[in-house]
């Protein structure tokens, strides 16, 4: 078996992948795959069906939807709580200058895409190994985040190790640039394969195409990281899904929907070209003997017939052919809009009391939700990591917003919110907490920060304040 030879689960939702990122990316991706999209039509020759191709219009339904249930997710910040010792990163978490928010972003718009995304903690390979922690840090030798899209990750294994599966191996196509000459660069395929060995210890090996013989072959030595001075026991490499973590695929969130967007595409594309054949009237002229004769329409010019029993006449379009394909475009369009708002619907249907009642709770049990925190423990645990490889033990937090709809508290329940701590009834830090969740408070100020502002502004003590 070959280096670059597939899973067969990625073999099953290539395909798949290849039209939700079409989809996302828009009508020129679509037109650019011609067929795949859009069949010819019976008796069309290559210059009528191009023609076919640029009246088709794309709406593009899917991206709409992918950008607005992202939108969701980040209308408000991440919850983060992460040691001092990695807190210089996040500024810069991949080392190519995107942050960790920007970093969540690409994450978490992979996911609503394709339903999978991958995330390695790398640490940059060096000889000098006696060089200062200040020292590695000033020319950023440290972890980093590497963002892999679900086409890039070809291949992966696990196998039972003290009863647990654990992550034994990781292919992982990749696309390096290398320099032909002073201006050119030229692309190159490599196959990068993180796997461990038979002392179950982690290590890198790169594979390059023979130009010669055009087979795969490892390029360069093989890697060992090490994590604090030791061998690592297990790959650094964590998987985002839609509902879990694991390495097995799960069904992209959006695919009904592209596929919808894809058959409305079709039937866009066969209304303009039938509007484009019917618009215009057509004259057509009979008794007339004389072929070669030209007509030229217009208040200015007039037929003149020698026979008496020529007829002239417009002809037009009659039926119902384009009316029943624009009912069908307006039927998909609202299925598409339906489509989308699954996503933020109960995956279990209740009483209606109770339905209404998660609406109100923002679908934390919603198909977004679930990816929200699926995300989310894919970030934390990668942060964790990276809190390994720098030798700390501290704690890290983060989690994704799940509060999609905005839900302002009212004046009422504001007043009764604020007259139950007022009689101790609740402590300072959940009036803050409701506050925050009611939206009349920003989520990044603390109980801390509020009351250092309160106690400046007002002539109220600590013990006035009820803290």
């Amino acid at each position: 078996m070959s280096v670059d030879s597939t899973n067969p689960q990625y073999k099953y939702y290539k395909d798949s992948w290849k039209g939700l990122r079409d989809c996302s990316e828009g009508q020129k991706a679509i037109h650019a795959s011609k067929t795949k999209y859009l069949p010819k039509l019976g008796g069309q020759n290559d210059e009528e069906y191009l023609s076919y191709l640029k009246r088709s219009l794309f709406y593009n339904a899917t991206s709409r939807t992918i950008d607005g249930l992202s939108g969701l997710i980040f209308r408000k910040s991440p919850q983060l709580d992460i040691p001092k010792s990695i807190e210089p990163y996040k500024e810069n978490i991949s080392l190519n200058g995107l942050s960790l928010h920007g970093f969540c972003e690409e994450i978490v718009e992979d996911v609503l895409t394709v339903g999978r995304a991958g995330i390695l903690i790398d640490y940059p390979n060096t000889i000098n190994e006696n060089i200062s922690v200040a020292e590695a840090e000033a020319v950023n030798i440290r972890p980093f985040f590497s963002h892999y899209k679900a086409e890039n990750i070809i291949n992966w294994k696990t196998k039972k190790i003290n009863n647990l599966d654990i992550l034994c191996e990781v292919r992982l196509m990749e696309t390096v640039q290398e320099r032909k000459d002073e201006f050119d660069y030229e692309d190159i395929q490599q196959i990068r394969v993180l796997d461990l060995d038979d002392n179950l210890f982690y290590r890198q090996r790169f594979y390059r195409k023979n130009k010669q013989t055009n087979e795969w072959q490892q390029y360069e030595e093989t890697i060992y990281p090490l994590m604090n001075g030791s061998l690592i026991n297990f790959i650094p490499f964590v998987f985002c899904g839609v509902k879990n973590n694991s390495p097995d695929i799960e069904k992209p969130p959006l695919l009904d929907l592209s596929n919808v967007n894809l058959s409305h595409y079709q039937t866009s594309a066969d209304i303009e070209h039938g509007a484009h054949y019917t618009a215009l009237p057509t004259v057509v002229v009979s008794g007339v003997s004389d072929e070669d004769a030209e007509y030229k329409i217009g208040s200015a010019s007039a037929w003149v017939f020698s026979n008496p029993d020529t007829k002239a006449e417009f002809l037009e379009f009659k039926g119902q052919g384009l009316g029943a394909l624009e009912k069908r475009s307006e039927k998909k369009e609202a299925y598409m809009a339906s489509l989308g708002a699954r996503m933020l619907s109960p995956e279990k249907k209740a009483a209606e009391a109770a339905e209404t009642a998660q609406i109100h709770r923002s679908g934390e049990n919603s198909v977004l939700s679930s990816i929200s925190k699926s995300v989310s423990m894919s970030i934390q645990k990668a942060l964790e990591i990276m809190v390994m490889w720098v030798g700390s033990e501290d704690e890290v937090l983060f989690a994704l917003n799940t509060d999609f709809v905005a839900s302002q508290m009212n004046p009422q329940q504001l007043q009764a919110l604020v007259q139950s701590w007022q009689s101790g009834a609740i402590a300072f830090d959940d009036l803050v907490e409701n506050l925050k969740k009611g939206e009349i408070i920003r989520e990044d100020r603390s109980s801390e920060d509020i009351m250092q502002d309160v106690s400046d502004e007002n002539p109220f003590t600590d013990e006035d304040l009820n803290v």
